[in-house]
């Protein structure tokens, strides 16, 4: 949902060099990870007002800040576009001294992933360290700790474009470079889609929120496998994608992630054994634009989809208001309700989610 990222929160320092681990303050919000930055200033707000929530990118080359969220936790306003600079701030056993943050409206980001990104880091915020996410623990732990040499079988070099993880795939045997994005929820994202066997046609499955404009997707599982190294993913599922090509969050989630971005190596640690799969594309059958802090339905994507139609405004889901109503557990696949904005009548639905493609 938010590769390539432009130009982010730039030049950030993390002191407190030592050898023992560092746990950060996070939460997540489906297979999102955000540490949550906390402003050290003594003026009488609670920690909740001083608190950035930053999505971790690895897709992303540098950081950045959203206006409205930086202005709520440091005081200062500072235009869009210009660089902020943010002194003194805790993320759990890390204290930063100084941050340097591009300043962007992130509004529609929110308002589409139903969770608060005040910012985000990059995918050498932490450069001094090796970074673990834990996927089923939901935490990141920064270590000193240098990994192995790449041993192309579950250690990879990601020295493969720019400075950003990038590795080699193979889908079918034919070799592709995907890139690292933590910041994406997808499976895999690639290229022109038609030059790939699927399962069955590639349908449409809405659209990806980047910074300045909507991207169309469409989805298909793979007639075939990819592997990377030892690892082998079983028919995938494939969404499309006009810029870079992503392996997103959808199956990083199935491992535990080692990152030296100093080294540029990367280790995966599955939590099972044997191929991983994925699990059908699911919706509740139409396309969302964000607008402000509601959503508008954009698209019908199956005739089996609810009584929505274009220009529907979505208000709430599950009963809190769009922006707030947070990210549910993939697996979580009972109805949800919406409450749907038509012709100046409220009116709350409840609907099932579809596999648009199995």
């Amino acid at each position: 949902m938010i590769a390539r990222l432009l130009c982010l929160l730039a030049c950030l320092t993390a002191p407190l060099v030592s050898a023992e681990d560092r746990i950060l303050n996070t939460e997540m919000c489906g297979t999102y990870f955000f540490i949550k930055v906390v402003l050290d200033r003594d003026d009488g707000r609670s920690e909740e007002e001083r608190t950035l929530r930053m999505l971790y990118d690895t897709g992303a080359s540098s950081n950045f800040v959203d206006q409205a969220a930086l202005a709520r936790a440091s005081g200062v306003h500072v235009a869009t576009g210009e660089m902020a600079r943010i002194h003194e701030a805790d993320a759990g056993d890390i204290h930063f001294n100084f941050i340097r943050a591009r300043v962007r409206d992130l509004s529609h980001l929110t308002t589409s992933l139903g969770y608060p990104i005040d910012g985000i880091f990059s995918h050498d915020v932490f450069e001094d360290f090796t970074i673990v996410l834990d996927y089923q623990a939901e935490a990141i732990t920064l270590t000193q700790l240098d990994l192995p040499r790449p041993d192309g079988e579950w250690i990879f070099n990601t020295r493969r474009g720019d400075e950003r993880p990038w590795l080699d795939m193979r889908f079918n045997g034919r070799r592709q470079r995907v890139l690292v994005d933590t910041g994406s929820g997808t499976t895999l994202a690639m290229n022109r889609l038609g030059r790939y066997e699927t399962m069955t046609e590639p349908v449409n499955s809405g659209y990806a929120a980047r910074f300045d404009r909507m991207e169309p997707r469409r989805a298909a599982r793979l007639d075939g496998n990819v592997t990377l190294g030892d690892i082998t993913f079983r028919q995938p599922m494939l969404t499309e994608t006009p810029s870079n090509q992503l392996f997103g969050g959808a199956l990083l989630s199935q491992f535990r992630i080692s990152y030296d971005p100093s080294e540029e190596r990367m280790m995966f640690e599955p939590y099972e054994d044997g191929p991983i799969t994925t699990p059908p594309y699911r919706s509740i059958g139409v396309a969302f634009a964000p607008q402000e802090s509601l959503l508008e339905v954009v698209a019908r994507l199956t005739d089996a989809a609810p009584d929505l139609i274009e220009g529907d405004l979505i208000t709430h889901i599950d009963g809190a208001s769009v922006g707030t109503h947070g990210c549910r557990p993939r697996t979580d696949t009972s109805p949800r309700e919406i409450t749907r904005l038509r012709d100046g009548v409220s009116e709350t639905l409840t609907v099932p989610i579809i596999d648009l493609v199995p």
